[in-house]
């Protein structure tokens, strides 16, 4: 039961997760709302650039035809491809920039801006068995299902904007050719729009489930959750690892500065505490080494070894333990105690106290 409870995802994707899935292209965005901004940029392009659009248009086609007599020449070709190359990025350059402006704006939106090269990557895995059986499983039925209604409900909206307009279009014989384009565009611009309210519901309807999803596809069971914490606050064995080694590395440091002490007081067997004064480093003694039971011994064993003075004092061997941290002054509570302490083992070195 607990191993079905650890396998199962019930737990949410944690930040760690959601960032590398982000790193990796993998995101919640919705290709509705892709489609959404590809056509209100379309109504943009037939609103304001309908004019633009028609200027190429007429300069090419008069162009073309005050050229039919032109030779085949290499230099009569080249200036020819010149020619209607530029007409061709005059007229669709624009068109391609603002396609990639909405694409660009629909991405910021949706999931902020990301840029990342991991889905450029050619992949094979959709022609191996695995992949095949994917595209035609159940899912992929459903999302078949899903844009055939989605085409015939977009179809519809066209038919009935046509419908409403064919006695119209039954007189553009009628027209002259900027008379028939405006009709034109004008027809494209009430069918754009009407796909344009349809999809913008759609679209955030699809945006929405998207974001459910991929919720739901991101998230963790409890063990993997574990394994991450374990990952970002490290594996508790190499954290004692760690520790002990900072401890040990402490110790020796301690250790080291027993040497200097000029007196240890202790308690006597549990407690012992190296103080030094150096009136030229600090105003009041400093504790330079602490310890209990074993340190406490090793603390005296360092002492005899360098002829530093041992006192016993238990009353102040406790207090000084207690309210002192190594490296730092002692407390001035403390001060007429092993001030007293001081000049009796200076009085022994034949040292001045002051």
């Amino acid at each position: 039961m607990a191993e079905n409870d650890a396998g199962e995802k019930t737990e949410a994707p944690t930040h760690k997760r959601l960032n590398e899935a982000r790193k990796e292209g993998n995101v919640a965005r919705s290709g509705e709302i892709d489609t959404a901004f590809f056509l209100l940029m379309f109504l943009l392009i037939v609103g304001l650039g309908g004019p633009l659009i028609m200027s190429v248009l007429r300069t090419t086609y008069i162009f073309a035809l005050s050229n039919l007599d032109m030779g085949l020449s290499m230099l009569d070709t080249q200036y020819l491809y010149i020619r209607y190359f530029g007409y061709f990025w005059l007229l669709l350059g624009p068109i391609g920039f603002l396609f990639i402006v909405g694409g660009v704006i629909s991405m910021i939106l949706q999931v902020g801006w990301l840029v990342t090269w991991k889905n450029l990557k050619m992949k094979f895995d959709i022609f191996k068995f695995d992949g095949l059986k994917q595209v035609f499983s159940m899912e992929g039925l459903k999302k078949l299902v899903i844009s055939l209604v989605k085409l015939a409900v977009l179809f519809w909206i066209a038919w009935v904007v046509i419908r409403k307009n064919v006695d119209d279009m039954l007189g553009l014989v009628n027209l002259e050719i900027v008379g028939i384009y405006m009709f034109l565009i004008d027809l494209v611009m009430r069918i754009v729009i009407s796909l344009l309210i349809f999809y913008a519901f759609f679209a955030v309807a699809d945006f929405i489930w998207s974001k459910f999803q991929f919720t739901e596809k991101m998230k963790m069971t409890k063990s993997e959750v574990k394994d991450e914490f374990k990952q970002m606050e490290g594996d508790p064995q190499v954290k004692r690892k760690i520790l002990s080694m900072m401890m040990e590395e402490s110790m020796k440091r301690m250790m080291g500065e027993v040497p200097s002490a000029d007196v240890v007081i202790t308690n006597p067997t549990h407690i012992a505490i190296a103080i030094k004064y150096d009136k030229t480093v600090s105003d009041a003694p400093l504790v330079v080494a602490k310890g209990k039971r074993l340190i406490a011994e090793k603390i005296k064993e360092v002492a005899r070894a360098h002829d530093v003075p041992i006192i016993e004092d238990k009353p102040l061997a406790r207090l000084l333990y207690k309210h002192s941290q190594v490296g730092k002054p002692i407390d001035v509570q403390f001060y007429a105690a092993v001030a007293e302490i001081l000049a009796k083992v200076f009085k022994m070195k034949n040292k001045a106290f002051e």
